[in-house]
């Protein structure tokens, strides 16, 4: 991998197709699942025992799963413990899915991003 990522800077001085095809590569060899699929929705969980200002106790309900569909039209449920929206221009929308921008307090704040 470091030789490979050495050869991508050495020779084609960056290029960023081929540095992003060495991590994937080095990814799948650490067990990473590659899964080319659309989000549909995310699932919550009820926090009983969370308290959050401004909300009522037992009342927060967490990220828990993101469903997505496949290529072939299944659905499949991808469960995490921290979740980082990198979609794009598509960012703000998934936002929206998980409840940022249509909650109270913090979450009443949308992510300021849209497609052109």
């Amino acid at each position: 991998m470091i030789f490979h990522v050495l050869k991508i800077f050495i020779f084609h001085r960056l290029h960023p197709w081929s540095l992003l095809g060495a991590f994937k590569r080095k990814a799948i060899s650490l067990g990473t699942t590659y899964l080319k699929a659309d989000a549909v929705a995310f699932e919550f969980k009820n926090m009983q025992d969370v308290m959050v200002d401004g909300m009522s106790n037992g009342t927060y309900e967490s990220l828990d799963r993101l469903l997505v569909k496949t290529e072939d039209g299944e659905i499949q449920a991808i469960k995490f413990a921290v979740v980082v929206i990198a979609a794009g221009a598509n960012s703000g929308n998934v936002a929206r899915m998980a409840r940022i921008g249509t909650g109270s307090e913090a979450l009443s704040v949308p992510l300021p991003v849209v497609p052109r």
